[in-house]
């Protein structure tokens, strides 16, 4: 069985690949690759938890620097 990189992997899970791609891991996956299987498995449960993290905010000071700067170095640079 080929060997698949992870990034690969996640390109599959996010429906993002190749077609060429997408249809060597469905054929690995129709002949039952259970290594294959297994580290599928394992992305989508990591995809579950990240999607349930609850991301903070940037404090409002910080982005009010950010985009400051940002005005600053448009200008020097005009």
């Amino acid at each position: 069985m080929k060997k698949f990189k992870e990034e690969d992997l996640i390109l599959y899970l996010y429906k993002e690949c190749s077609p060429s791609l997408a249809t060597a891991i469905d054929q690995a996956l129709e002949a039952h690759d259970i290594e294959l299987e297994q580290q599928l498995k394992m992305l989508q449960r990591s995809i579950r938890q990240l999607n349930k993290l609850k991301l903070a905010s940037p404090a409002k000071q910080s982005v009010a620097s950010v985009l400051k700067y940002a005005a600053e170095a448009a200008r020097k640079k005009h």
